[in-house]
């Protein structure tokens, strides 16, 4: 007897002490309706944003069941969830398409989106800003005409400059129905409503609807239309690069440090993906989620996100997860059965705030729950990088004259630092700033135009990995 319950202790401690080791998850707070649900009356949540002095910014349709059309509503919550005040802000007759809010530096919320009126084939599209008072700053309206002419809007995404007015960047595009025929440009807007430029699309590249927009560090805008990934020059006026992608993209975000992740769900409905790509459109990585549909991503700091999904079968459970900079999974939290997520986000001090619906239709009343991710501000233990192998570089020609071609052989994919150093070990010329490379073999050239002769060295490093050292020697 005294054996059986020295083992069963031993068990229990086993146990304990694994549990401890397991990496904190996440801590969920409350889940509730900010309102009181009215019968025969409907409210549908579309995006949630923290404020910035707390509470909450939840972007609602409202309406009564059986009736067409809705009224778009911007509306307040305090900490707890509780309504505050709401801020109608149009009427809709039928279908829309919103976007996601966009929080600007002054703390100003923009609003944007599409209006469809199917009986007179018609479209209607609309821009605005609402100050953190709940007053409206300026609005823009694409109105279409009723003998089938029609506007609709991309994705707006925001440049953020140091100290300038944030400028905000959208694709408009005009449609003709009866002749079948659109016409599309880019329009950039600063923060007060200013229309400050209107780009061109080149003729070539009129069949590029920019569904969803993010600007990049370069000045560029990154877009996503279907099944295309790519890069648009804005002094350029031109597309640089794409990509084709598995599936349709459902959403994209970006990230300076780890770079570009999308989410995809598959045409058979079946399966959703996240997938990590470079700057210039390489997989750096890829995560199946089988039968279920990712709804929304957000990063939960500077390399790893957070995603909420629910299963195809409406019948199933919401779920929350998070991944590291690798494409693992590092934990899962699964949600009360018909609660499905529309949209999340991460707020201060690792707080995550997620808006769904009970039924997984519009036509129903939402709900807000918060939760507190472990961590915050900061990468979890168990994200950081394995050791990556390097095989030593491999320069031609070596002496060089004007430059030398390098090639970078890496075992995984890693973020990279490569730089030239001369004799004194001062840094002459930067290669990769800790930019994610995928696993294999890369090739980089050197430019010696503007340094004199003499040695340097060429020293390459990924996170704790061992440095590796090529000396170079340029003669003139």
């Amino acid at each position: 007897m005294k054996r059986a319950f020295s083992v069963l202790c031993l068990l229990f401690a086993c146990v304990a002490a694994q549990a401890q080791l397991q990496p904190p998850q996440i801590e969920f707070d409350w889940m509730r309706t900010p309102y009181t649900p009215t019968p025969g009356y409907y409210r549908g949540a579309h995006d949630v944003l923290f404020e910035p002095g707390g509470g909450f910014t939840v972007l609602e349709t409202r309406g009564a069941s059986g009736e067409p059309g809705h009224i778009l509503y911007l509306t307040q919550c305090n900490e707890e969830g509780s309504e505050v005040q709401s801020l109608p802000l149009l009427y809709s007759p039928d279908v829309s398409h919103f976007n996601d809010l966009i929080r600007l530096s002054d703390g100003s919320v923009v609003v944007s989106g599409s209006l469809k009126e199917y009986f007179v084939q018609v479209d209607h599209a609309f821009l605005g800003c609402i100050r953190p008072d709940y007053t409206i700053a300026w609005q823009h309206r694409y109105n279409g005409l009723y003998d089938g002419y029609g506007y609709s809007l991309g994705d707006v995404g925001v440049k953020r400059p140091a100290a300038e007015d944030d400028t905000l960047i959208y694709q408009v595009r005009y449609h003709e129905y009866y002749n079948n025929s659109e016409h599309k440009w880019i329009e950039l807007y600063t923060g007060a409503g200013v229309l400050v430029d209107t780009l061109s699309i080149p003729p070539g590249q009129q069949d590029r609807d920019f569904d969803l927009i993010l600007t990049l560090d370069s000045g560029n805008i990154l877009f996503s239309e279907y099944m295309t990934l790519g890069e648009y020059s804005i002094t350029g006026q031109s597309v640089l690069w794409t990509v084709t992608p598995p599936a349709s993209i459902e959403k994209l975000i970006h990230s300076p440090r780890v770079g570009c992740i999308a989410s995809i769900v598959s045409n058979t409905g079946e399966t959703s993906s996240l997938i990590h790509y470079s700057d210039d459109g390489a997989v750096l990585w890829q995560q199946d989620f089988p039968g279920m549909k990712i709804k929304d991503i957000a990063y939960a700091d500077s390399l790893t996100l957070v995603y909420a999904a629910y299963p195809f079968q409406v019948s199933g459970r919401m779920e929350l997860g998070r991944i590291n900079q690798f494409g693992e999974v590092m934990w899962t939290w699964e949600g009360r059965q018909n609660y499905q997520p529309v949209a999340l986000d991460v707020g201060p001090g690792g707080q995550l705030m997620v808006a769904g619906t009970s039924s997984g239709y519009q036509d129903t009343n939402y709900f807000l729950a918060r939760f507190q991710l472990p961590n915050p501000n900061r990468p979890p233990e168990d994200s950081a990088p394995p050791s990556v192998s390097i095989s030593p570089l491999n320069v031609y020609p070596n002496p060089f004259n004007a430059s030398a071609s390098i090639r970078v052989m890496l075992d995984r994919a890693a973020p990279v630092t490569m730089r030239m150093v001369d004799l004194l070990g001062r840094s002459v010329q930067t290669v990769y700033d800790n930019r994610m490379l995928t696993a294999g073999e890369h090739r980089v050239t050197v430019d010696g135009a503007e340094l004199p002769s003499g040695t340097y060295f060429l020293q390459l490093q990924s996170g704790d990995s061992v440095p590796v050292t090529q000396r170079i020697t340029l003669v003139k």
